[in-house]
């Protein structure tokens, strides 16, 4: 039987549908969403992709900072059999035209209007790119990307159109060397190079990471390194989705400091400057 991050997912939001899978800070306050929660708006994002028509190994752009939807679309990516490729937020326009290009992708996802402006500024360059969402609940105007933009609602709501069985049907074919992911690199020795991760290797590198650091259910995180590099997609999507660990996205980087000490998670992820 095939086995995937996302089967592991599901099995998390069947057998312990209320217990939270991550946070978000609104206002003053902590929001916290459920697996089961998590789980269906993942499957909704996947059969909204559906509904653009993405087919099976087909990119989709997450042009954003750390936030619920990134996980969301990553996840909901890989349940249609699609895949994700982060692009970091602080990207040029010419460096997210590229990207977006290079691995043919026909959907993106934005943080705001100001990540939009990006895409528009580029689009030229990216003939292969049909629409683009934007995340944080902005009204886009009718005009944006000449008419292929739509809000984050507009999208999630197309997921009617598409039945749940039609989902599962795509879902049912997938197998561990499927290709889950894209990472590019840096780019520091030219263009960046795009990094090609199957199901199993998401699977095979949650397990062992869980292993290593003795990491469980009980355990949480703070989100906050961009979620294009490999790592903190590790930590905070595949990891958890696996064991069910709690993540929190922190609400900006001038924020994380408090964010921790509100939070006081149980696992830290650094680089040297942090």
């Amino acid at each position: 039987m095939t086995e995937s991050v996302i089967h592991h997912l599901r099995r998390r939001a069947r057998d312990l549908p209320d217990t939270p899978a991550y946070g978000r800070k609104v206002g003053d306050s902590w929001r916290i969403t459920s697996w089961g929660e998590y789980d269906r708006s993942i499957r909704r994002v996947a059969r909204a992709l559906l509904a653009l028509d993405v087919p099976v190994q087909g990119a989709v752009g997450i042009l954003s900072a750390n936030r619920p939807e990134w996980a969301i679309t990553c996840l909901g990516a890989m349940t249609a059999r699609a895949v994700p490729v982060g692009v970091y937020q602080t990207c040029s326009p010419e460096q997210v035209a590229y990207v977006l290009d290079h691995a043919e992708a026909t959907v993106v996802m934005v943080e705001n209007r100001q990540q939009l402006a990006k895409v528009e500024q580029a689009r030229e360059r990216m003939p292969g790119l049909r629409h683009a969402v934007v995340m944080d609940g902005s009204d886009v105007p009718e005009e944006a990307l000449g008419g292929d933009a739509m809000s984050w609602g507009d999208f999630v709501a197309l997921a009617d159109s598409v039945p749940e069985g039609g989902l599962e049907d795509r879902f049912a074919s997938l197998e561990s060397g499927d290709l889950a992911s894209l990472i590019y690199t840096s780019g520091t020795t030219g263009n960046p190079k795009a990094v090609m991760l199957d199901h199993g290797n998401l699977l095979d590198t949650s397990r062992i990471g869980l292993d290593i650091h003795d990491i469980g259910t009980a355990d949480s995180l703070v989100s906050y390194l961009p979620m294009a590099h490999i790592a903190e997609q590790m930590l905070s999507i595949h990891m958890p989705a696996f064991v069910g660990y709690q993540i929190y996205y922190a609400g900006a980087p001038e924020t994380l400091l408090d964010d921790l000490q509100e939070i006081q998670p149980t696992i830290f992820f650094g680089v040297p400057r942090v």
